[in-house]
């Protein structure tokens, strides 16, 4: 297996479209995985023949590693799509098949400089779409055959997210801006719909015990918390306090998303996309930078906009910086959800944040230094472009620090996390010093994949006649990657 002949073969096939269909061939009997995909495997079994694997890619002419590359991301997502909901046994071959290229995306993670290549193009992204869209099947399926689906799916997931798998764990939280932490929530609140898995059978508690070590991080996700607080198993859960302990982040989470059910909020990418749209928000499908895959927008116009006010420069360093990825068709929903947990925070903790300089002039000076309270905020009495941090790491205990100069500000936390995306700061930084009375900042940090965090940075309009949940509407954002252990001396 070793010869260099057949991995040229086994590379021959990959790459090798059906011209039937225009697809990559994908051959399935007798209730097995893809052959060419068994085949693959096969050099996955043993340290020796995947060191072998790789040293052969590695080897091969660009524009190859290019073709292989395409055609692995490519494939999880057609694999898929040969799935019917009223097919279990169709289900299981593509879940079978998806957990292959799951162990082959964890072994690619022993060599840097080839994982870059598959992380670039979203590997792992494509992978947790794929498991998604069969988990929803089997989720929606009323067929026989759902326990060896889920059972297929699981051995999936364990492939990604098993912590034994030191040296992929490792490369993850290098890379933990990919997809891979952001997809496999999404999965697993699949996992979590009540009945869908029966947890008498062995190994899976086990791997619930992993699910929920890394789902915990993602609680105030809509979705998740939705799961989460309607799974009975967990009720009773006798694992690691810090996992029991969020179980109640997900219910406040919910809580939230509720209040503001039917209230949305845009991603659209383009800073001037509330110029042209106003701040009515319309039900759109995101279309993504095909370039870079790292920025959304709501249409066309917005997209070419945006890419004429700086985009294109953007797109050139991102496609040379893979670790600055953050977005994939997924990920946007985590995105919605996070940006509509800011825009109620916001709502709840700042309703005076724009009153009239009457108002201010008549702040206490005696309250300075001490914690903010609904009662107490207002505006400085010479305006001036500051943020409102959150820190939402733990969400049953939000803390806040109002008003920080921007100087201040950029020492102590944007310093850490500068880079690609510093020119969209700078617009959002810009915009609110000219209109400091309507106009406010607010950054808020969720967690990602500790010690990493993700960095919120919001543009808020106020409308003092709205209503008391949407007098502060987002308006734009910039979503960043940081470290988390900078927010201990700044929110209080």
């Amino acid at each position: 297996m070793h010869h260099p002949s057949s991995l040229k073969y086994l590379l021959l096939l990959l790459t090798r479209l059906d011209l039937r269909t225009g697809r990559y061939l994908y051959d399935c009997d007798e209730g097995n995985e893809c052959s060419i995909l068994w085949l693959l495997g096969l050099y996955l079994e043993s340290d020796d023949t995947v060191d072998a694997l790789l040293s052969h890619i590695k080897t091969i002419t660009p524009e190859c590693r290019r073709s292989l590359v395409s055609a692995i991301v490519a494939r999880p997502m057609q694999i898929a799509a040969t799935a019917c909901i009223d097919r279990p046994d169709l289900i299981t071959f593509a879940a079978k098949s998806v957990r292959i290229l799951c162990i082959f995306g964890s072994k690619i993670m022993r060599d840097p400089s080839l994982s870059r290549k598959f992380l670039h193009r979203n590997l792992f992204g494509e992978l947790g779409k794929a498991l998604f869209t069969l988990a929803d099947m089997v989720n929606r399926g009323v067929t026989p055959g759902h326990m060896l689906c889920w059972t297929t799916l699981a051995t999936c997931l364990s492939s990604v997210i098993d912590p034994k798998s030191k040296m992929a764990r490792q490369q993850l939280q290098t890379f933990s801006a990919s997809d891979a932490t952001n997809n496999i929530p999404l999965i697993l609140s699949t996992l979590l719909e009540p009945g869908m898995v029966s947890f008498w059978k062995h190994g899976i508690d086990r791997l619930m015990e992993y699910i929920l070590c890394d789902i915990s991080a993602h609680m105030t996700v809509s979705r998740i918390a939705r799961a989460v607080t309607a799974f009975p198993y967990l009720r009773g859960y006798d694992g690691r306090e810090t996992i029991v302990g969020r179980i109640a982040w997900a219910a406040t989470a919910q809580s939230v998303f509720d209040v503001r059910k039917g209230i949305h909020v845009d991603v659209c990418n383009n800073l001037k996309h509330s110029a042209r749209h106003g701040l009515i928000h319309a039900d759109y499908i995101v279309r993504k930078c095909s370039g870079c895959e790292c920025v959304v927008y709501c249409s066309r116009e917005c997209q070419k906009e945006d890419w004429g006010e700086g985009h294109k420069d953007e797109c050139r360093s991102l496609r040379l910086d893979e670790g600055h990825k953050l977005i994939s068709s997924i990920l946007c929903e985590i995105r919605r959800d996070q940006l509509t947990f800011v825009e109620h925070l916001a709502n709840e903790r700042l309703p005076l944040i724009l009153q009239s300089n009457s108002v201010a002039r008549g702040h206490d000076p005696s309250k300075a230094g001490k914690e903010s309270t609904l009662d107490d905020v207002s505006l400085p009495s010479n305006p001036e472009a500051t943020v409102s941090l959150f820190d939402a790491t733990l969400p049953d205990d939000i803390r806040s620090s109002l008003h920080h100069p921007i100087s201040a500000h950029t020492n102590a936390i944007w310093r850490q996390i500068n880079g690609i995306w510093d020119g969209r700061v700078n617009a959002l930084v810009k915009r609110a010093a000219e209109r400091p009375e309507e106009t406010i900042l607010v950054e808020t940090v969720f967690e990602l994949n500790y010690p990493a965090a993700t960095y919120v940075l919001v543009e808020m309009r106020y409308d003092p006649g709205a209503s008391r949940l949407t007098k502060l509407k987002v308006v734009n954002s910039v979503f960043r990657v940081g470290l988390w252990d900078r927010l201990g001396s700044f929110a209080s």
